[in-house]
C-alpha cells in the first residue's frame, strides 16, 4: 500500500465517508444519516465489500479534494443556515489528531454504524414516506387512484424489510472498530432481528466500549429485552420524535396517541434519571414543517418540566411540507412568534421561512386536504393558529 502522509483535511472534507456507514437490509447505502440511506444501492453484496466499493473509495477522494459533493446538499444547505449540520457534529466530535484519511484506519471498517433496522412502522406521520413506513404504500395507491398520480413519495417501497440473521452474522464479523451504532428505521423497538446483533455484542464484552443511539416514535413500551440492551451499552441516547403535543401530535405522527405517549416519556426519562452510570440520555427531536411551526413554542414549553431541550430537523423534502413554502404574506408574523419566544434556538428555522420555496403553496394544501380527507382529520381545527393566519391573509 502506497504510504500514507497525514496532512490537515480540506475544510469542506466530510468525515462520514470514512468514519460513518448507514444501511438497511435491502443494500441501500448512505456515508451518512443525513442523506437518507439510500445514496448507493449495493444489492446482494457483503458489507465488507460494499465499504471497500470503488464508487465510495472515489467519494472519499473527492471528499478529501474539498469538492461539495451534490449528495451532501442537505449539509451544505444547513450549514449556510446557521444550522449544526451532520458534517459539523461529526468534525466536533472528531478525537484530535484522528488520521481518519488514513486507509490503513478507515478501510479495516466504520467508527459508527447507523442501522436502518427495517420500514416496519406503526405510524404514518404527515411528512413521512413508504421507504420508512412501508404500510403508507396502502395510503399512497389511494392517492394516486383518486388524484390520477403517479410516482408519490408514499408509494416508493410496498414491501417489508428487515435484516436476515445472516446479514447480522456480517455486521458482528466486521466490528473491529466500532464505537457508536445509530437505529432507526421504521420503528426499532419494533424490530426483532436487530437486537439479536445487540445481544451478541454485549455477550461478546464489545457493547461497554460501543455508544448507542436510538431514534423511536415512543409509542412502544420497552421489552426486558430493550431494557438490557439500553443498559449494557456504553453510553445511549434515546432520540424520542415528537412534532407536537396533545392533538397535534396525533396528526402529525398518526395515529399515534399522546395519552400513551407520555406514559412512554415518562418511563423513558425515569430509566435515563435511574440509570447507575448516568449515561442514558432521553433527547426530543421535532422534525419542523410548514404544518408544526408554529408549534415549536409548545413543544419546547412541554419538555422544560424534564429540563431539556429538543433538537430540531428541518424537512426539505417532500418539498411541499418545508418551511418555505408558506406564503409570503404570513411569513413575518410566523418569524415574529419564533423570534420572540427564542431567536437564537430557532434562527435556522427562520433563515429557511425566508428562503424562495422549492414547491407551490397549492402543492402544500392538496396534500394537507388530501390526507385530512383519507383520514378523517382537519389541519384548521387543530392547528387554529396557523389557520387563523392563513385565512387572515386569504390563503385558506
Amino acid at each position: 500500500m502506497v504510504q500514507h502522509t497525514m496532512t490537515q483535511p480540506h475544510k469542506n472534507t466530510c468525515p462520514a465517508f470514512f468514519l460513518d456507514a448507514t444501511i438497511d437490509p435491502a443494500g441501500s447505502y448512505s456515508p451518512c444519516t443525513a442523506l437518507g440511506g439510500g445514496t448507493f444501492k449495493f444489492s446482494n453484496r457483503s458489507f465488507k465489500s460494499t465499504w471497500q466499493d470503488p464508487k465510495l473509495a472515489d467519494a472519499r477522494l473527492r471528499s478529501i479534494a474539498g469538492e461539495k459533493l451534490d449528495m451532501c446538499r442537505r449539509c451544505w444547505s444547513e450549514e449556510e443556515l446557521g444550522h449544526t449540520s451532520e458534517r459539523q457534529h461529526l468534525l466536533q466530535d472528531l478525537p484530535i489528531g484522528m488520521d481518519y484519511t488514513n486507509p490503513d484506519y478507515y478501510l479495516s471498517g466504520p467508527k459508527h454504524l447507523n442501522i436502518k433496522v427495517s420500514n416496519i412502522c406503526n405510524l404514518r406521520c404527515r411528512t413521512c414516506q413508504s421507504k420508512d413506513s412501508y404500510l403508507y404504500h396502502i395510503e399512497g395507491e389511494y392517492y394516486e387512484k383518486t388524484y390520477k398520480l403517479h410516482h408519490t413519495a408514499y408509494t416508493l417501497e410496498k414491501f417489508k424489510k428487515h435484516f436476515t440473521d445472516s446479514q447480522l452474522d456480517e455486521l458482528f464479523e466486521f466490528c473491529n472498530n466500532l464505537d457508536r451504532i445509530e437505529l432507526y428505521g421504521g420503528e426499532p423497538f419494533l424490530d426483532n432481528q436487530v437486537p439479536k446483533y445487540l445481544l451478541r455484542l454485549i455477550d461478546a464484552g464489545l457493547a461497554s466500549n460501543i455508544d448507542l443511539s436510538v431514534s423511536t416514535n415512543a409509542t412502544h413500551e420497552l421489552s426486558d429485552t430493550w431494557r438490557t440492551i439500553l443498559t449494557s451499552f456504553k453510553n445511549v441516547i434515546i432520540n424520542v420524535s415528537i412534532d407536537a403535543v396533545g392533538s397535534q401530535f396525533t396528526y402529525m405522527r398518526h395515529p399515534g396517541k399522546w395519552e400513551s405517549v407520555e406514559k412512554i416519556l415518562s418511563d423513558f426519562f425515569t430509566l435515563e434519571h435511574n440509570a447507575s452510570n448516568n449515561n442514558i440520555t432521553v433527547q426530543p427531536v421535532i422534525t419542523v414543517s410548514a404544518l408544526n411551526i408554529l408549534s415549536l413554542p409548545s413543544v419546547f414549553d412541554y419538555f422544560k418540566q424534564y429540563n431539556v431541550k429538543p433538537f430540531l430537523i428541518l424537512v426539505q423534502w417532500p418539498k411541499y411540507y418545508c418551511v418555505n413554502v408558506l406564503p409570503e404574506s404570513v411569513r413575518p408574523e410566523v418569524e415574529a412568534v419564533l423570534m420572540q419566544y427564542d431567536s437564537a434556538e430557532f434562527a435556522p428555522v427562520i433563515n429557511l421561512l425566508n428562503t424562495p420555496r422549492y414547491e407551490s403553496w397549492d402543492k402544500f394544501k392538496f396534500w394537507t386536504q388530501a390526507k385530512d380527507d383519507y383520514r378523517e382529520e382537519d389541519f384548521v381545527n387543530t392547528f387554529p393558529e396557523m389557520a387563523h393566519l392563513l385565512s387572515k391573509h386569504n390563503e385558506w
